[in-house]
This record gives structure tokens, C-alpha cells and sequence, in this order.
């Protein structure tokens, strides 16, 4: 029986290896982006309202981490991808008259944006996806790269 285990182990850690020389994550990460299936089966966002599902960041190493480990991430995430956008963002002015229309750096569909810490309303779906209903004003950095962004519990 110790055998066998052992044997197990050894081929994760080499199928780990090898998927790391091959630029890939060592370990794939549970919970896939979000479908366009499944996001067309949940509906539209209103309104200056910014749908956005938490980026996952690479696995890194050979550790697997705990499930629960994985969950904060995804709930303390600050980074993430923007997956619906109300026909009012960025087209509606602040209480001090700015004028969000005229922002340069306005992300789309697809792009990934930095927003506030605890912001917005967390939904969490049955297919085990978890989104965030965020305004424009609590967007403040449009991220090119989001591995540069680290965060650690």
C-alpha cells in the first residue's frame, strides 16, 4: 500500500514539473472562468452596474491548497475581470460634475480592472462561480498584466 502511494505522489510532483516547464500552471485551478452560456443564462447588468468575476490567480509550486484557502482568495480578490457592463457606466457624472464620459482608459468586456477592497455585492452562483456587482466609481486601475498583482492571505 506504501508503494502505491508513494507511486502517486512521485507522478504528481513529475506531472506538476513538467506542466510548469511547459509554462503551465503547476496545478489547474478548480473553478474555471466563467461561460458565455452560463452568463447569458443570468442575465444583463442595469443601469452604471460593472459585473465582474475575481481573477484566479495562477497555481504556483507544487502545494495544493485547501479549499477554503482558495475561497478567501476569490473573496478578497481585488482584481478581476470584467464580464458585463450596464448601459449607463461610464456615461454618467459624479455628484461633483465629473463627467465619466470622458475618461481615456474606460475598460471593456474582457478587460481586468483593480476595484476597492469589499466593494460591491458578492453573488455566488450553484455552478460554484462566484461574481461582484460593482458601480465605475469603484473601478481605479485598469490592469494589463494581473499576474503583477499579488495578493496574500
Amino acid at each position: 500500500m506504501k508503494q502505491q502511494d508513494s507511486a502517486a505522489r512521485k507522478s504528481a510532483v513529475s506531472r506538476a514539473i513538467s506542466r510548469m516547464q511547459e509554462g503551465k500552471p503547476a496545478i489547474e485551478p478548480e473553478v474555471k472562468p466563467i461561460t458565455a452560456e452560463l452568463l447569458a443564462r443570468l442575465g444583463d447588468a442595469l443601469l452604471w452596474n460593472i459585473v465582474v468575476e475575481p481573477y484566479i490567480p495562477k497555481q504556483r509550486g507544487e502545494l495544493v491548497k485547501a479549499q477554503v484557502t482558495i475561497d478567501a482568495e476569490r473573496i478578497l480578490a481585488q482584481v478581476a475581470r470584467i464580464v458585463l457592463i450596464g448601459c449607463f457606466a461610464w456615461r454618467s457624472k459624479t455628484a461633483s460634475g465629473l463627467d465619466l464620459a470622458d475618461e481615456a482608459a474606460k475598460p471593456v468586456v474582457g478587460d481586468y480592472v483593480l476595484h476597492e477592497a469589499y466593494a460591491g455585492t458578492e453573488i455566488h452562483l450553484t455552478s460554484g462561480h462566484m461574481l461582484r456587482i460593482i458601480t465605475e466609481t469603484e473601478c481605479k486601475l485598469r490592469v494589463k498584466d494581473p499576474e503583477l498583482i499579488r495578493a496574500w492571505l
